[in-house]
């Protein structure tokens, strides 16, 4: 780990890779408190950035879409907070790879999957039965 404290004041994530890396790393990070991020990032492990919108983006292939207009003054702040309290950022990072390695590391994901998936198998499996249809068989090898 090379800084005490990550800023990402972006206008929208669909995940924010680069927030997850920074936080299972044991930094702190400030980041738009908007889409993605705010399924992990809260005040307990990190700096959430207040935003105002959202806001249509109006061109190119997203023009439809909406997104967040980060708060500079409260990123000022947070910078402020983090020089003034180098313990926070630390007790902040800390908290925040605890949160990564028991709740966002590939294997916690992995099994979530599986879950999904043998809940998906069940529900096809009991309407094939329903039909009366032949099982299919998925993955390797399987007829389609």
């Amino acid at each position: 780990r090379r800084a005490d404290l990550v800023a990402l004041p972006t206008r929208g994530e669909g995940w924010g890779r680069p927030h997850v890396e920074a936080m299972a790393s044991g930094a702190a990070v400030a980041a738009t408190a908007w889409s993605g991020p705010t399924a992990y990032l809260d005040e307990t492990n990190g700096f959430p950035l207040r935003w105002s919108g959202p806001v249509l983006v109006g061109d190119g292939p997203f023009a439809d879409h909406m997104w967040a207009e980060p708060d500079a003054e409260h990123l000022a702040e947070i910078f402020e907070r983090a020089r003034n309290d180098p313990s926070l950022c630390a007790a902040l990072g800390a908290k925040a790879r605890k949160d990564m390695v028991t709740h966002w590391s590939p294997e916690v994901l992995a099994k979530q999957v599986v879950r999904h998936l043998d809940r998906i198998h069940l529900t096809i499996e009991g309407r094939h039965k329903e039909k009366g249809g032949r099982r299919r068989r998925y993955g390797p090898g399987a007829e389609l």
